[in-house]
Order: C-alpha cells, then sequence, then structure tokens
C-alpha cells in the first residue's frame, strides 16, 4: 500500500513537474529539425530531383524575384 502511495507520488511529480530538462529535449529536437532548404538541399545532393526543380524550389524558398542561375561547368 505505501509503495503504491509513493509511485503515484513519484509520477504525478514528474507529470506536473516543468522540469527544464524535459523541456529542453524536445525544444531541442525542433530546433535540429531540417528546414525546407536543408530538405531541398539534401534531395538534389542525393539526385531525387534534378538541378531545373532544385533551382526553382530554391527560388520559390528563399522568395526571390529574379531566377537563380548557377553556371554548369
Amino acid at each position: 500500500m505505501m509503495f503504491g502511495l509513493i509511485l503515484l507520488a513519484f509520477i504525478a511529480y514528474y507529470m506536473f513537474n516543468p522540469s527544464s530538462s524535459r523541456g529542453s529535449c524536445c525544444k531541442d529536437y525542433q530546433s535540429q529539425t531540417n528546414m525546407p532548404l536543408d530538405i531541398l538541399n539534401a534531395r538534389y545532393a542525393r539526385g531525387e530531383i534534378d538541378r531545373k526543380d532544385y533551382l526553382e524550389r530554391k527560388q520559390e524558398l528563399s522568395g526571390q524575384t529574379q531566377l537563380i542561375s548557377i553556371k554548369k561547368e
């Protein structure tokens, strides 16, 4: 009986305590998730999209008004 009460108190403490260690794990994960441009760069590097699609999507994501031109050597 006493063990159950201690266990319940322990669980309640961790559920309702705004601990910095619990909250920071989620914030760190969210800050490390890929931004759209990072995903686009990775897809281009893996060869999932061609150069033309890459440049069009990069232009759209960056909000530029003129076409990005990269010389292919």
